[in-house]
């Protein structure tokens, strides 16, 4: 399982010095979409807002991601 690392992309975003504006007008999004994004409001968004973002700032969109490792699947790494 994958979990977005909003964080990662707020850091992208003042690394550059940009606002959410800047961010969002480089996207094509609305500020909002950013805004809801960084903050996680709506969990998981669609992997093309992922893309268009990864692409503003010239990354790999899988940099935004981290690998959850279930219990079941952790235990069997652990053992195996």
């Amino acid at each position: 399982m994958l979990r977005l690392k909003t964080e990662q992309i707020t850091l992208h975003r003042k690394r550059k010095g940009w606002s959410m504006a800047k961010l969002a007008m480089v996207t094509g999004m609305s500020p909002n979409t950013i805004s809801e994004v960084e903050a996680n409001v709506r969990g998981n968004p669609r992997e093309d807002t992922i893309k268009r973002i990864a692409e503003a700032f010239g990354v790999d969109p899988l940099e935004f991601y981290e690998v959850l490792v279930e219990p079941a699947e952790r235990e069997a790494v652990e053992v195996g």
